[in-house]
């Protein structure tokens, strides 16, 4: 059992675990055992519970073990759960594909956990609340995998959105918090971890390092320089590309896609938007119409089309219409039909209602589509919805993956690599003539990969930070960073399923993560305790006061079962009398709020 170095509820002085003492007044019977303890209502008297309330067996869905750090923790979880609350557990170590498909595609889980990584538009609070727990994002393909539904969660998250005086807001922000974490929502924020980037600083230079987020960002691909004859990055990616697509997830998808398409607005170095596409704009005084000037040197298409202003107002109108889950927090704001061009050089685009961080969330975050392929999406292709087109392998691009960027689309050998070449004519041209995101997912492999030079750039790992480190230390080209990273890992119960639509279920899990623990052991203090989506490095939005689930002693989780009628006998959990769910664990997204 692992328990929070501050929880010393759940043994007794001499060591005993409590659920060993319990599970023998379990076996005791009737005769001689106590009448009332918390955790264990039912086991007094002539029987037990009936077999029918028994709670279902619980998956956990968990990453591969390569993925040492939080398949780690999702193990301590599970064993937490079956040993304190009672829970019968099947963990589940599944790919990365299966797991998105399972968890995100076809909300078809019970626990799971998927993990946020440092991502430019998550500079704002807004995104992993918003995204996380309102109702709007709980269809199949948004970000709020657990279902979670509650009016009082979305007033508050619609008010921080519209609030456009930022001091108001921050209020507003930590008030949203307080809230969702006091319930809790159907996520549980474990650590935030630190980003392990390992660069090769001997054969490049000039790498950008923005908070939050640390070194992959679009101006370390377009900045960086090579000191020699190098020209190619090699970047070392864990997960696979399951679909390259400007309008889906996935991190290399969305890595490739910043690098090959535009955007109005980017994330700065200083963690702000700045003019991109945009040279300048120009806001209502309601804040609901905002007027954008578009740069004179506007890039061309890769397939050598022109970009325009039509491309640009199509785009916005294109995926409001279509309500592209991915960016559907993005765009629903916008009023239907809402952009439309003044001019060759300005493009005018109406909000339903105010919305704060809509230069983040929507302008940094969208990517500008050639009208002149995307029009004919999904009409001339055989699928139903924008969004599950791929591009790369469709007669309408000839195979070709058609962006603006400043790097073009080259190949791409799936489970092996991606590669792009430089597009010498962009306004932002980058200093390399070659990036290549190579998928290696063992941790091994990777830390030799960089060691022989045949990587410059180590993305993402689930390795051991201390190995990297002696990796970079034991090679002159190469520089070791840990950076706090905005992203959190969380336990994510599904809300549409038996118990977990249940607060009191929610809460006895959450109170029994043992994340100071994992922060120590399975992270190697490259982490935090995480208590909130909000993370502690966003200083002006976080708020510090919410509630510490780790400060909940073991014995107070099964109070939370207990005391709403739950009962655990002899080790196992059963549902209160009366309530046992007739369809515990329906499948499929849930319907759209």
């Amino acid at each position: 059992m692992f328990v929070n170095p501050s929880d010393s509820g759940g043994s007794s002085d001499d060591g005993t675990d409590r659920r060993s003492f319990l599970k023998g007044l379990g076996a005791l019977g009737g005769a001689g055992a106590l009448t009332s303890l918390a955790g264990c209502s039912g086991l007094a008297g002539g029987g037990g519970p009936s077999e029918e309330r028994e709670v279902r067996e619980i998956e956990l869905l968990s990453y591969v073990q390569s993925q040492q750090q939080i398949y780690s923790a999702l193990q301590a979880i599970s064993e937490n759960m079956a040993e304190v609350l009672g829970f019968n557990m099947n963990f589940t170590p599944v790919n990365r594909q299966r797991q998105l498909t399972k968890v995100y595609d076809e909300r078809d889980y019970d626990v799971s956990s998927l993990g946020y990584t440092g991502r430019p538009h998550r500079l704002d609070p807004h995104m992993l609340m918003y995204k996380n727990y309102h109702s709007s994002q709980a269809a199949a393909g948004s970000y709020n995998w657990t279902a979670f539904q509650d009016e009082e969660a979305d007033r508050l998250l619609d008010k921080q959105a519209e609030t456009l005086d930022r001091n108001a807001r921050q209020q507003a922000v930590k008030e949203a918090q307080a809230y969702l974490m006091d319930l809790p929502g159907g996520e549980m924020p474990i650590v935030h971890g630190n980003l392990i980037n390992v660069i090769n600083t001997g054969e490049f230079t000039n790498w950008t390092n923005v908070a939050g987020l640390g070194f992959k960002n679009i101006w370390t691909w377009t900045g960086v320089e090579p000191t020699a004859d190098k020209t190619t990055l090699v970047s070392a990616y864990t997960i696979e590309v399951g679909q390259l697509s400007p309008l889906v997830a996935g991190e290399a998808n969305l890595i490739s896609n910043r690098i090959t398409h535009d955007k109005l607005m980017r994330i700065g170095p200083d963690g702000l938007p700045q003019p991109w596409l945009a040279e300048e704009y120009e806001v209502s005084d309601e804040g609901t119409t905002i007027t954008f000037t578009l740069r004179d040197d506007l890039p061309d298409w890769h397939d050598g089309e022109p970009m325009t202003a039509e491309d640009v107002a199509f785009t916005f109108n294109y995926l409001r219409e279509w309500e592209t889950p991915f960016f559907a927090d993005a765009i629903l704001p916008l009023e239907p039909d809402g952009a439309s061009v003044l001019d060759d050089g300005r493009v005018e685009i109406n909000l339903e209602r105010p919305f704060a961080p809509v230069f983040v969330l929507t302008f940094s975050r969208v990517h500008i589509l050639p009208q002149h392929v995307w029009s004919r999406v999904p009409e001339d292709t055989s699928v139903e919805a924008p969004y599950l087109w791929n591009p790369t392998e469709s007669d309408i691009t000839d195979g070709e993956y058609v962006g603006s960027g400043a790097f073009m689309f080259d190949h791409w050998t799936p489970s092996e690599e991606i590669g792009f070449v430089a597009n010498e004519d962009h306004f932002a041209a980058p200093n390399i003539d070659e990036m290549i995101i190579r998928i290696i997912t063992e941790s091994q492999a990777q830390s030799n990969a960089l060691d022989r030079g045949e990587v410059d750039f180590l993305i993402q790992t689930g390795a051991n930070p201390d190995v990297m480190e002696e990796t970079a230390a034991n090679n002159d080209s190469l520089s070791f960073e840990a950076i706090r990273s905005v992203g959190y890992d969380e336990l994510a119960m599904n809300t549409r399923r038996s118990p977990f639509y249940d607060a009191a279920v929610r809460k006895a899990v959450s109170a029994i993560i043992p994340k100071q623990t994992i922060t120590q052991e399975m992270y190697n203090g490259y982490a935090e305790p995480a208590h909130s989506p909000t993370a502690p490095v966003l200083e002006f939005w976080h708020n510090a006061d919410v509630k510490d689930w780790t400060q909940v002693t073991e014995d107070e989780a099964v109070g939370f079962l207990t005391d709403a009628g739950y009962e655990i006998v002899d080790g196992t959990l059963y549902h209160p009398e009366g309530e046992v769910p007739e369809d515990p664990a329906p499948t499929g997204p849930p319907p759209q709020a």
